[in-house]
């Protein structure tokens, strides 16, 4: 299959209102798991879109899973997620840095949803 570019995975804390571009981002093929839901509970999925492009969506949550089951996804994601995030094997995006004297202009920025990847906050600065 002729590699059309974009995302394998998404991790999506965001759900409802993202949930199209989400979809559009991931490359035939691609997985989109879902584990929050701050863009709200729904939207309307594409159904022939997801078809098409033979994608998977996945949804889960934390919260009420027990304390032994937080633990082996942690310890799980130490040992297989970091490092092949240390070796650039897995990247993510990030949008802009704000110095920690920000902190407002940070919260209105990512309050806004012009952002396409993580807001940092640098508190070093």
């Amino acid at each position: 299959m002729q590699d059309l570019g974009g995302a394998d995975i998404i991790l999506d804390t965001v759900a409802g209102s993202y949930l199209q571009r989400n979809l559009n981002a991931l490359k035939p093929g691609g997985r989109m798991i879902t584990i929050g839901k701050q863009g709200g509970a729904s939207d309307t999925l594409d159904f022939s879109m997801l078809m098409k492009k033979k994608l998977t969506l996945i949804g889960s949550l934390l919260r009420n899973r027990t304390t032994e089951e937080k633990a082996r996804i942690m310890e799980e994601t130490t040992r297989i997620v970091w490092p092949l995030l240390e070796d650039g094997k897995i990247q993510t995006t990030t949008d802009r840095v704000f110095a920690l004297s920000e902190v407002v202009a940070t919260h209105a920025y990512f309050d806004s949803g012009q952002h396409i990847g993580k807001v940092l906050l640098d508190c070093r600065s």
